[in-house]
């Protein structure tokens, strides 16, 4: 029997990999409208250049809002990202980025405004932003210091003034190298562009989820200890290189080297022979699956750790791991970003790496949100993904796939 849960990481990973295709298929600089044909009863599609964003050195930042929907841009097709953010701006990003659906903010109701979703959802989260209670305050800069606040407010604290800047230095979440609260500048506005930066490294530090703010004020003394030196920030989209073992799933004496590529006879011959398929038309192996593609040839595996509805757990041998040390229930996001990069973690606990493949066996990253770097295909196109738990961010599941298999889980070998 298919495990649920098993079947629900899958298709979160799949469904992250169809989401990414639409960057290629209609990227930011493109803004997509449906037109009627005179002659033809079908759609046809013009694209319209938003050239604000175009070069800009947010660029990527925007593709990556775009994508996955934390932003909608301007009626003229612009994102103005040098624009002073407002409050009900900053909120909606917020929001959005971790999973929070606001549809009023795109298409308001009669009689209502696109900044009553987000000030909905504040209210129901207690974060208590300026413009609840004036109005007027929702179309006004926000400051550094205000945004601290509601960011401190969504994970769940209640502190205000510099103790929530205090919060956000100590988890390195202030999206700055000040070491105190005084060195924050909490009176200064920021832009768009800055806006969407504090939240894509809101995301990199493990944030994966809004949090209820308590209606009682937090315990000072419950607040992080300050940093002896600047946290500072991490690379919005770095990107790393594989090398040719790199999609090798490997174990600790005696359990042999699981190698991309290898025949179902060879993996048979390893670990057993096995006859039993998931719907993916994955094989099953101790602590590991696998698919074969149409030559016999291993072309995805897959680990995991995840516990049934009977709460019976199944946890991978600890032994398994990537080429470059990833172990499921051990190793953490910093740790998958640091080996792998940040250009691959998309939010909400997934981490998405695409690469196209050299001649020489090594691997070469794919942006994720270029608009210069379409998806033309599959051929030598794979996949490494990686999804981790809300509360430790430990690594749960980790799939690693040809970009024809990932996309297509239930074609018959």
């Amino acid at each position: 029997m298919v495990n649920h849960l098993r079947v629900a990481a899958f298709l979160i990973v799949i469904s992250c990999l169809l989401s990414a295709t639409a960057a290629y298929a209609a990227p930011l600089n493109q803004s997509v409208i449906e037109e009627e044909d005179e002659d033809e009863d079908d759609g046809v599609f013009m694209y319209v250049p938003e050239t604000d964003i175009t070069n800009h050195p947010a660029e990527r930042l925007f593709q990556w809002a775009e994508l996955e929907h934390i932003i909608d841009g301007y009626p003229d097709f612009s994102y103005k990202p040098d624009q002073l953010v407002i409050e009900a701006e900053f909120l909606k990003m917020l929001y959005r980025a971790f999973g929070i659906a606001i549809p009023t903010a795109t298409r308001p109701r009669p009689g209502t405004d696109w900044t009553e979703g987000p000030y909905s959802m504040a209210t129901y989260f207690n974060h208590a932003p300026q413009g609840v209670v004036n109005q007027k305050l929702r179309s006004e800069p926000i400051t550094k210091l205000h945004a601290a606040e509601i960011i401190s407010a969504a994970n769940g604290v209640h502190y205000n003034g510099e103790d929530a800047v205090a919060y956000l230095i100590g988890y390195g979440m202030a999206n700055s190298s000040a070491k105190t609260p005084s060195d924050f500048h909490g009176n200064d506005t920021f832009t768009r562009a800055e806006a969407l930066q504090w939240i894509r490294q809101l995301a990199l530090r493990g944030m994966l989820s809004i949090q209820v703010r308590p209606k009682v004020p937090s315990d000072p003394l419950l607040l992080p200890s300050l940093p002896a030196s600047a946290i500072g920030t991490l690379p919005d989209f770095s990107e790393i290189p594989l090398g040719s073992e790199d999609f090798n799933l490997l174990g600790a004496d005696p359990f042999p080297a699981v190698k991309w590529g290898a025949s179902k006879q060879s993996i048979d011959d390893l670990f057993g022979y096995s006859k039993e398929k998931d719907m993916f038309s994955q094989y099953s192996y101790p602590d590991f699956s696998a698919h074969f593609n149409k030559k016999g040839q291993l072309d995805a595996w897959t680990v995991r750790y995840f516990e049934d509805e009977d709460g019976d757990v199944s946890r991978t041998n600890p032994r398994l791991r990537t080429n470059k040390g990833i172990i499921v229930e051990e190793s953490t996001l910093i740790d998958v970003l640091e080996q792998y990069g940040t250009v691959g973690y998309i939010g909400k606990g997934i981490a998405s790496y695409y690469y196209s493949k050299n001649v020489d066996g090594s691997f070469t990253p794919i942006n994720n949100y270029s608009s210069t770097n379409r998806y033309s295909g599959f051929e030598n196109k794979y996949v490494l993904s990686f999804s981790f738990d809300e509360d430790s961010l430990a690594v749960k599941f980790i799939f690693a796939s040809t970009a024809y298999y990932a996309y297509n889980p239930m074609d018959k070998p």
